[in-house]
Order: C-alpha cells, then sequence, then structure tokens
C-alpha cells in the first residue's frame, strides 16, 4: 500500500501544532496535497492585509496623536481639526493595544487536525521558538500601551492646561470694538488700533489685536469683569474698549484702560481712563480729533506700561526707549497723566546707565511739575555727585532735607558728597544721622566706615564694618575693607582672615587679591605678596593698583628694575589719575634708589602737575635738590613738604635738609 508523502510546514509558524490540515490541502480528487494559484494568491493576499494592516493603523495613530499634541503646544490653541485628529489617533492607538493584548490568537492558525505529528528540524523549532518570543513581546508592549496611552493622554492634557497658564511671550493688547454711531465712517476702534500698531512697531514682541466685539456692563457683569476675563482667554496685557455717543451739540466718550497684571510703580489710573464720561464737540468727531485723541492717549498708556515693565527687569535702555517713546505720543496734548512718573523713572534709569546731564534733565523737569518733591532733589543730588559737581548734590540733598526732615536717604547721599570732597568730619556726621533715621541701614555703616579709615581712626573703621556685616553677612567690601583697616592697624594675621573670606564668597575678586598681596608685603612675605599681585592682573589685566602695589612690593626686595617696570605699567593703563601721580611718585622713589637723579626728579615733577599739594613729593625732590646743592629750589621744595605733611618722621626730614641748605 503506497504510503501518503509527508507535508511539512515552512519554518514560521507555531511549532506545537506544525503540520497543517492535510485533508483541507488534499485534492479531493487525486488525494494529492496541491492547491490551485487563485486559492493561493487569495490566501497569501489576506495573510498580508492580516499581518501588517494593524501595524501600519497603529504606527499612522501614534504620529496623528503625537503630531496633535505638538500642534497644540506650539500654537496654544485648541482648534477642532486639532482635537478630533487627537482624539480619533488616541483611540485608535488605544485599540490596537487592545487588540494586541486582549484578541490577537495567531496560534490558532498554527492548530491543525492532522492524525499525525512529522518530525521537525532543528532549524525550523528554533524558528518556532523564535516567532514564539516575538509574540510575547507584542503582547506585552500591548500590555504597557494600555497603561502609557492613558497616562501619556492625561500627561499630555496636563502639561497643555500648564502651558495654557504661562505667561505669552508677547504682550498683547486687546482692543474691543468702540460702540457709537455710524461704526463705519467714524472708525473709532480702526485709528485707535492703526496708531497702537504705528506706536509699538519697533517692539516686535508687543501686538494688537482686534476682540471684534463690543464690551460693556450687563445685568450680571460688569464691563471690567468681562474685559478682564476676555483678556485672560486671550493672554492680553492690556485691554481697551469703550463707547461713544452722539447728541445735537456733543459727543460724549467713555474710555477703559484695563491693565491686567500691572507692573510695579506704575502709578494708579485716573478716572478718565477707567470709564469716566467725557465730552467733545461735534466738529471733532467729524474732523476726527476725537479719535486722534484718544489713539495718541492709548498709546501712551500702552507705552508707559510697558516701560515700567522693562524698569522692573532692569532694562534701562529699554525703559528709556519706551518711555521716550510714550511721550512722543502727547508732546502736543494737554493730557498730562503720569508724566511724573515717566520722567522720574527715565531720568533714574539715565542714572543707572551714568548719563547723568540726561538725568539731571528729567529730574528738573519732575521738580516743574512738583517744585517740593523731595525725592527728586534726592535722585538729582546723585547726578551731580556723579558728575563731581558735589557742591550741587549738597545743595540738592540740603533742599531734599529741608522739604523732608526725616529722610535717610538723603543724608546718606549728601554724606557721599562730603566723602567725595574729602571732607570726612560732615560725611561721618551725615551718615551718623542717616543711621539715627534708619538703623539698619548697611550701607551707611560701610560708608561711615571708609571714612573713619581715611581718618585714620581704625578701630571705628572695623566697628562699623562688622556692623555692616552683621546686616549683610556677604557683603564682600565690607570684608576687604575691613581686613584694609586691620593692615592698617598692623593686625596682618586678622587682615588676611577677613580677605581670605571675601575669596570663598568670591573666588574671582581681583581686588581681594591685590588687598591680601599688600598685607603679605606689609607681614615681609614678598614671594607670597608677588604671587598675589600676579593672580590678581591675571583676573584683571588693568588692574593699575595691583602693578603699582607689586611694584612696591619689588623694590622693597631690592628689584629696582622690576619695580620700575611695573610703575611704568601703571602708568600706562592709568596715565592722568590718581594712580598716575602715586606711580609717578613711587618710580621717581625707585630711581632715587638706583641714584638716578634727573629721572627721580622727572617723576616727582610729573607727580606735582597732577597733584600740585603732594607733600611727600616735594620732600624727596627738595632732597635731591638739596644734594646737588640746588639750594633754592631744595628750600622752595623742602617748605612746600612741610606746610602738607603729617608724618612726623617725615617732617623731622624735612627740617633736618632744610638746616643743610641753609
Amino acid at each position: 500500500m503506497k504510503r501518503p508523502h509527508k507535508h511539512i510546514k515552512k519554518p514560521g509558524f507555531y511549532a506545537a501544532n506544525a503540520v497543517e490540515s492535510y485533508t483541507s490541502a488534499r485534492n479531493p480528487v487525486s488525494g494529492d496535497a496541491t492547491m490551485s494559484d487563485d486559492n493561493k494568491t487569495s490566501t497569501s493576499l489576506g495573510a498580508f492585509l492580516t499581518k501588517f494592516t494593524a501595524p501600519v493603523a497603529g504606527i499612522v495613530a501614534f504620529i496623528t496623536s503625537l503630531n496633535g499634541f505638538l500642534k497644540l503646544f506650539a500654537e496654544k490653541d485648541a482648534g477642532l481639526i486639532t482635537i478630533l485628529s487627537l482624539v480619533v489617533g488616541i483611540l485608535v492607538l488605544f485599540g490596537i493595544c487592545l487588540y494586541y493584548a486582549r484578541f490577537w490568537k495567531p496560534e490558532t492558525d498554527d492548530k491543525s487536525p492532522s492524525a499525525f505529528a512529522p518530525t521537525l528540524t532543528d532549524e525550523q523549532v528554533k524558528a518556532q521558538a523564535t516567532k514564539e518570543t516575538r509574540r510575547k513581546r507584542v503582547r506585552r508592549a500591548a500590555v504597557a500601551g494600555l497603561v502609557l496611552v492613558p497616562v501619556l493622554t492625561l500627561a499630555g492634557i496636563g502639561g497643555w492646561q500648564y502651558v495654557q497658564t504661562l505667561p505669552t511671550k508677547d504682550v498683547i493688547i486687546l482692543v474691543a470694538d468702540f460702540e457709537g454711531p455710524d461704526p463705519q465712517s467714524y472708525r473709532v476702534t480702526e485709528t485707535i488700533r492703526k496708531n497702537l500698531e504705528n506706536a509699538i512697531e519697533p517692539y516686535p514682541d508687543t501686538k494688537v489685536k482686534l476682540l471684534g466685539k463690543v464690551i460693556k456692563d450687563t445685568p450680571d457683569q460688569s464691563g471690567r469683569e468681562i474685559a478682564r476675563e476676555e483678556g485672560k482667554q486671550r493672554k492680553a496685557a492690556i485691554v481697551i474698549w469703550g463707547w461713544y455717543g452722539k447728541t445735537k451739540d456733543t459727543v460724549p466718550i467713555s474710555v477703559n484702560f484695563e491693565i491686567l497684571k500691572p507692573p510695579d510703580y506704575l502709578p494708579e489710573l485716573g478716572k478718565e481712563m477707567k470709564g469716566q464720561v467725557r465730552t467733545a464737540a461735534i466738529a471733532e468727531l467729524e474732523s476726527f480729533k476725537v479719535q486722534t485723541r484718544l489713539s495718541n492717549q492709548m498709546a501712551y498708556l500702552t507705552l508707559m506700561t510697558l516701560g515700567m515693565s522693562r524698569y522692573a527687569a532692569k532694562d534701562w535702555d529699554g525703559t528709556i526707549d519706551r518711555l521716550s517713546n510714550a511721550l512722543e505720543q502727547i508732546k502736543d496734548d494737554r493730557f498730562n497723566f503720569g508724566q511724573v512718573t515717566v520722567y522720574f523713572t527715565r531720568a533714574y534709569s539715565y542714572n543707572q546707565k551714568r548719563d547723568q546731564n540726561k538725568a539731571i534733565a528729567d529730574y528738573t523737569q519732575v521738580l516743574k511739575f512738583i517744585p517740593d518733591l523731595a525725592e527728586a532733589y534726592n535722585n538729582r543730588s546723585i547726578a551731580y555727585t556723579h558728575k563731581k559737581d558735589y557742591d550741587k548734590g549738597i545743595a540738592d540733598c540740603t533742599q531734599a532735607i529741608k522739604l523732608k526732615p526725616d529722610f535717610a536717604d538723603a543724608y546718606y547721599n549728601r554724606g557721599n558728597a562730603y566723602t567725595a570732597k574729602e571732607d570726612y568730619g560732615k560725611a561721618i556726621a551725615d551718615y551718623t544721622q542717616a543711621l539715627k533715621l534708619k538703623s539698619d541701614y548697611a550701607d551707611a555703616y560701610y560708608n561711615r566706615g571708609l571714612n573713619y579709615r581715611y581718618k585714620g581712626d581704625y578701630d571705628r573703621a572695623i566697628a562699623d564694618y562688622t556692623q555692616a556685616l552683621k546686616l549683610n553677612p556677604n557683603a564682600t567690601d565690607a570684608y576687604n575693607n575691613r581686613g584694609n583697616a586691620y593692615d592698617d592697624k598692623g593686625d596682618y594675621d586678622q587682615a588676611i582672615a577677613d580677605l581670605n573670606q571675601v575669596l570663598k564668597l568670591e573666588p574671582d575678586d581681583a581686588l581681594a587679591y591685590s588687598n591680601r598681596g599688600n598685607t603679605y608685603s606689609h607681614k615681609g612675605d614678598y614671594e607670597r605678596a608677588i604671587i598675589d599681585f600676579n593672580q590678581a592682573i591675571k583676573l584683571k589685566p588693568d588692574f593699575a593698583k595691583a602693578y603699582i602695589k607689586r611694584g612696591v612690593t619689588y623694590r622693597n626686595k631690592g628689584d629696582h628694575n622690576q619695580a620700575i617696570a611695573d610703575f611704568t605699567q601703571a602708568l600706562k593703563l592709568k596715565p592722568d589719575n590718581a594712580d598716575a601721580t602715586d606711580a609717578y611718585y613711587l618710580r621717581g622713589y625707585a630711581h632715587s634708589d638706583k641714584q638716578d637723579y634727573d629721572k627721580a626728579i622727572a617723576d616727582f615733577t610729573q607727580a606735582l602737575k597732577l597733584k600740585p599739594d603732594y607733600a611727600k613729593a616735594n620732600l624727596w625732590r627738595g632732597v635731591i635738590y638739596s644734594q646737588r646743592g640746588e639750594k633754592q629750589k631744595a628750600m622752595d621744595d623742602l617748605n612746600a613738604a612741610l606746610k602738607g605733611l603729617d608724618d612726623l618722621k617725615l617732617k623731622q626730614r624735612a627740617e633736618e635738609e632744610l638746616r643743610k641748605v641753609k
């Protein structure tokens, strides 16, 4: 009897039931395992569609969902089409995960009713095992998808809602339709919009949007409440709305300028900008004067608000630009709301930029509006002091104190002007009065400490610096100067401790390195001193004082050439200021050490040109003239030195040289 041949399935099907139905695969007539070409093609196409439809649909659904979320986050606007595509994409993606996790049964396609189980080759067994592993992975991924799709969807919706609450990068001014007769002819809304757009054109981050409807009071809500709701929905910073009418003789007008989050220091808007009805002549409406005036005022208020926002951000250039533009909008109008604030704020910004002349002009303009405004006098005094016009600075502070006797800042600023004039006694008196009025005034303690140190009262200076540090423990300036005061007292270890503290707080503080180098130099530790001066110069290559102090250290070491090189470098960096005066004097001293007296005299002479009362330069030039036998020159210099010298030893030296000359 002829035995039927074995028909083994191709690799890639479930190994546990690896034989196709023998009876169904046989030709019913011949009994041979054959299949018609039409049936084979139909089966292959169906298998292909079954195999790839769900994965392709899943990929499309994932891309659709992702694109929907990206559009939501990018545009911050939930359009109907975007929402529908997002919902459909998420549902399809979830449905596919559900299908593969719960209903997908590929094993049934591998089962066979065959009565025999053919032997499989090793390769076929491995192929079936690989297929089983892949199916397990698909199911696991589907189960994970059932969890992740809802979680990620909720997270995306929550994230989008959060983004909706964030302020937009753009400043949006929302203009509602102004209700009134014949809007097409009078074009009030359109005129306001156009003028606003022209005013804000230099600022690309500011935009005007039309609301497209009227805002007015309703029985349930005030117009202001409606305006704020509309502004919040559209992320607007400012909402402008109102109405106008027309009687036989006049035009009643109501304007509202609503700022959703007013910046700091913005003055309170007056009733005119909060809906109070005002009137104009019919002719002004017909000639568009009303529209122009309203639009200019709206542009002014908008730019003033923008300027105050930049002021709160300490953007001085942005503040000046926007406030200057604001003033341009109303230069031919009697509308003067907030101009004091505008000029005052712009003046402060000019002061911060050290543009003292413009600051003074603006504070002067403020005083034309309010002649007894003590704050304007006080702030103008700062500009005068920065200009080194100390007497005018003192006069303005004195006037501020006269107007406001408890004005601690005015005493403090007058103290600063006296300090700059080197009138330390009056400066200390003013800082003391400021501290009586404001006991936690850390800057007043600090500056009074400076003045005590300048006077040589190091203990009081140290006490004031210590008090300043109690109020502000991270004040590196106070540590620096207390260190200097300890150095002046000869308490070098305490000085170094303070300067070390500065460098803990500010590791790149060139001044602290220079000051510590100076203290090491005073201790006689010249190598450490030079290392610190080198670091100070590395951090700040134009640090003339560090070169001067390093030059002094080299001179103390006996390296006069290197000292002269450092003094010369300082003069290149600062050829005509106080540092230059010291550099000329010290270089002259170094030349004198080398017995190069002509160069020494030239340097002492140059120091005296910069500072005619430089007594020490007079002393040592007089000594050289004495040694060279130039008696008259020596006597002139030594007598001048005696008038200006405070140091007892130097006075004795000058007197000794005078006796020799005589």
